[in-house]
């Protein structure tokens, strides 16, 4: 896990990371956008979503399927795709 990468193995990291990019650019710009599943952390459920990008990839939106009780609360989120960051869902709980 610790050895420098090959130079085939970094070519094959360089294409897949590219092809999953197009990928998920073409699902996030159609009309239906890119199938995903969203965690509610704080209430511990999940809840088929969407992601979409607008044409310019300048926005990114998550619109979440909410069904039964939770269907009157659902409202997609909206951000600029400049402004999102990677960060861990939550804080490991130290013992």
């Amino acid at each position: 896990m610790q050895r420098p990468l090959m130079e085939t193995e970094v070519e094959q990291a360089k294409a897949y990371v590219t092809r999953s990019c197009t990928e998920f650019v073409a699902e996030a710009t159609s009309a239906r956008g890119r199938p995903t599943l969203f965690l509610h952390a704080a209430a511990g459920h999940k809840a088929p979503a969407f992601l979409r990008l607008n044409p310019p990839l300048q926005v990114l939106s998550l619109k979440v399927e909410q069904v039964g009780e939770r269907a009157q609360h659902a409202k997609d989120q909206e951000t600029l795709l400049k402004s999102v960051t990677v960060r861990p869902a939550k804080e490991p709980e130290h013992a």
